[in-house]
């Protein structure tokens, strides 16, 4: 029954309490409280037609329904991306999904389903027919099938007027979102849906280069570490052969077993950087075993061989001491480096209360006290100095040359008062890379650069002998952000990290001058000191006002996201800048968003290394430019892993609340769980439940008895 005028809630609830209010006021009225019982009577006499009336108002009916079978509609959708064209049985994965549906759910006989087919790799896609299905999508993303799942189970009722009595879906799991949490839960609905693992669990065999890292920028006449990850299913015997090509040019080989990437494998080599500009890198692995794809096999990436600008360079000083002399050296020798060496300090006389010479600083020499002398200098390296010498402004000037500008600053480790590491300044202490506290000399190792340190020119120190007997100066906590470049032993001996947009590092070596080799044009010392000196000056010149960043479109892996800083002269955010970026040669105006900072997107090719150039002006004045060469990894390629992927289809069925089985697991029973028909309940007719001949003689036979007996009460 249905109230088909039923005006809501609060008009109803207001309408009782009226009638409620005006009873009371009848009910203290002298002639009614003479009545004694008999008002109680005569009270029902009066509510019940009036609750009559109100119910005549609101139009009570009730619907007339009949059930009938109607034709159910099963959802039926096949992974069309390029990992379904592979070869497991002779035919592909997409043919076997086909022929195993065919098989169990016998779409063409008589008592079977209206079946609805989708394809789907990148989006959605409905075909009149299986033979009409896409081949190939690029990439499978299961979102447009998990949506329309959800949209189902929301409303499981199509147009012809039957239910959607469930969904099948064929894949191998190669999708994009390999974790399930992301995906989001179908909840609780009488939607069935069947998840069918296509594909093999191990391939017959195939080799694969998952991943190729190198640097995207490395200096000219230098060795770029290059490093390649291999994968494979693959006769223990199989020989398998590596080959690495610089601009299509060999530049190195190497040649393996089977055996040897069973659990994976990883070869470095190194790529001689003799040719400035930007060269494309490849790396291919072949095998005479079998081969379930070629499609893996090969991976590209390029590199931008640059000659490094002139780096002006401030170094300052408080001690005078063999380190800071063999370290002066050094800076001099450097072809990119311009150095001005200012030492704020007189040797004196012995003290015996400390353990050396101890310096009295000079009036003449002092270290820049505003933010406009720090810009003139790219780098900054401090050697030993008192902290307690430095005033309010000369450290507000150093952290806004580190964090605003976007300098460099490496820090050279001291003793005693003149332990810059010891400072209880809060913005020395923000730049300083971890918390430091002073080691034993007695910990001595041998210096080892790490992986990271590749990227800092450092990997030449491996060849490097002498290395040996060495201590670190400080035992380190290292920030988060902090990365080390090189170890003695575990402690960091060379330790850099970001602060706002510029760098800083920490030489933490004791006794440099060993690193130092006259012989060798400064040895170990010189490699370590170039490699600083050049990352720590990434912000030279003209690209000190200008910051490039750049990111992968979530969407499209071809599209990268450009975010481009201006600072103007003062190296503050520049408002109302023209900003071109260029990539791929392509070129596009980025758009302002907020004060200093401009975005916009560029249609690449796609590759993992990007080189890109931004150049602003405002004013018809120049601003400054800036060139970046990043790595952009790719996500992981739909032919990267061609194995059925069981683990993760069945924590897909999980989360979607589904029931998997693997294709040749798949029989008539599954099938019969999608019954061909369903009842439906439809309403053909509503009629009035309350507007009878009955309902008028009741409401006047009421209204009468209430009229007699206010008449005999006397209260008529």
């Amino acid at each position: 029954m249905t109230l088909a005028q039923y005006p809501g809630h609060l008009l109803a609830l207001a309408t009782i309490a009226v009638v409620i209010a005006i009873l009371v006021m009848a009910f203290r009225a002298p002639q009614w409280r003479r009545l004694g019982g008999l008002k109680w009577a005569l009270t029902a006499l009066q509510c019940v037609p009036i609750a009559m009336v109100v119910l005549l108002l609101w139009d009570p009916a009730r619907l007339l329904t009949s059930d009938r079978d109607a034709a159910n509609t099963v959802l039926v959708l096949f992974d069309t991306s390029e990992s379904m064209s592979l070869t497991d049985s002779g035919a592909s994965r997409l043919d076997d999904a086909i022929a195993g549906f065919e098989r169990v759910f016998q779409p063409a006989s008589e008592g079977a389903p209206r079946f609805v087919y989708f394809g789907f790799d990148g989006s959605l896609q409905e075909v009149s027919s299986l033979d009409s299905l896409p081949r190939w999508g690029s990439r499978t993303c299961i979102m447009p099938a998990i949506d329309l799942l959800r949209s189902q189970s929301a409303r499981p009722v199509v147009s012809g007027g039957g239910c959607v009595a469930g969904a099948v879906v064929f894949t191998d799991g190669n999708a994009l979102e390999q974790n399930v949490k992301s995906i989001p839960a179908l909840g609780t609905s009488e939607l069935k849906v069947l998840l069918v693992g296509t594909g093999a669990d191990e391939t017959e065999g195939d080799l694969a280069v998952t991943a190729l890292d190198l640097a995207p920028r490395v200096r000219l006449d230098s060795g770029a570490p290059l490093r390649v990850t291999l994968e494979g299913n693959l006769p223990a015997d199989a020989p398998v052969s590596v080959d690495v090509t610089r601009d299509d040019t060999p530049i190195a080989t190497r040649d393996m077993k089977g055996a040897d990437i069973a659990k994976g494998a990883t070869l470095d080599f190194v790529m001689p950087a003799d040719t400035l500009g930007v060269h494309s890198v490849s790396v291919r692995a072949m095998t005479t075993g079998p081969e379930a794809t070629l499609a893996n096999n090969t991976r590209q990436t390029t590199v931008e061989v640059v000659e490094e600008p002139r780096l002006r360079v401030l170094f300052y000083t408080q001690w005078a001491s063999f380190d800071i002399g063999k370290l002066r050296q050094v800076l001099e020798r450097e072809k990119k480096v311009a150095l001005e060496f200012q030492q704020d300090a007189l040797l004196t006389k012995e003290d015996s209360s400390r353990r050396g010479p101890y310096l009295i600083p000079q009036a003449e020499v002092q270290f820049p006290s505003n933010a406009e002398a720090l810009n003139a200098f790219d780098v900054i390296v401090l050697g030993p100095c008192n902290p307690a010498s430095f005033a309010a402004g000369q450290v507000a000037a150093l952290y806004d040359f580190v964090v605003e500008r976007g300098g460099g600053l490496l820090l050279i480790p001291g003793q005693e008062d003149f332990d810059l590491a010891c400072t209880r300044e809060p913005k020395l202490r923000a730049l300083l890379p971890g918390e430091l506290t002073p080691a034993s000399p007695a910990q001595s190792a041998t210096l080892q650069p790490t992986y990271e340190g590749g990227g800092l020119g450092l990997s030449a120190l491996e060849m490097d002998k002498t290395l040996n007997d060495l201590s670190p100066y400080y035992a380190v906590i290292k920030k988060p952000a902090a990365t080390a470049g090189a170890r003695i032993g575990e402690a960091p001996a060379v330790l850099v990290q970001r602060a706002g947009r510029g760098h800083v590092a920490l030489l933490n070596v004791r006794h440099l001058y060993r690193l130092y080799r006259e012989d060798q044009e400064g040895g170990a010392l010189r490699t370590i000191v170039s490699g600083l000196v050049t990352h720590l000056g990434a912000a030279a010149g003209d690209a000190s006002r200008v910051q490039l960043l750049a990111e992968r479109a979530e969407s499209d892996s071809r599209v990268v996201r450009f975010t481009v800083l201006v600072r103007d002269e003062a190296y503050q955010p520049a408002s109302g800048a023209t900003v071109l970026v260029s990539a791929d040669d392509a070129v596009a105006r980025m758009d302002e968003g907020k004060p200093g900072e401009y975005r916009g997107e560029i249609l690449t090719d796609g590759r993992d290394t990007l080189v890109a150039r931004a150049e602003a002006a405002s004013g018809g004045q120049f601003l400054g430019e800036t060139t970046i060469a990043v790595r952009l990894p790719v996500p992981q390629g739909e032919m990267d892993h061609v194995a059925r992927n069981r683990t993760y289809l069945e924590a897909l069925a999980g989360r979607i609340h589904a029931e998997y089985v693997d294709l040749e697991k798949l029989t008539p029973e599954h099938a019969r769980a999608f019954p061909a028909v369903s009842s439906v309940s439809e309403v053909h007719d509503v009629k009035s439940a309350w507007r009878t001949w009955t309902f008028l003689i009741v409401l006047c036979a009421m209204l009468t008895a209430g009229w007699f007996a206010r008449r005999m009460m006397g209260l008529v």
